[in-house]
């Protein structure tokens, strides 16, 4: 079975932030990646520490031109919900 262009992106993505987020030094002490990439084969979606934040199936990003159904780029939506997650544990952790 051929992966759908989404789901590639969505693998890409994945592989690109965490390899940043490694290299960045900053998770040594972690011992896991904070983003997942898991799929049944028909959907894919993305986690991060843990939660569902996008899937295939359930597109939830911006649609910017309606008409030719674009949409936000998958990176841009990715990385604002992660930080707004970051946000509310620091709101309740104070990291």
């Amino acid at each position: 079975m051929e992966m759908r262009q989404i789901e590639k992106k969505a693998y890409e993505l994945v592989e690109e932030l965490n390899d940043t987020a490694y290299e960045s030094g900053k998770l040594l002490n972690l011992g896991f990646y904070p983003y997942e990439l898991m799929s049944n084969g028909e959907i894919a979606c993305i986690k991060f520490l843990g939660t569902i934040i996008w899937d295939s199936d359930n597109d939830d990003r911006d649609c910017v031109n309606e008409d030719k159904e674009i949409y936000e780029d998958l990176k841009t939506h990715i990385l604002k919900i992660s930080k707004k997650i970051m946000s509310e544990l620091d709101k309740v952790y104070n990291f």
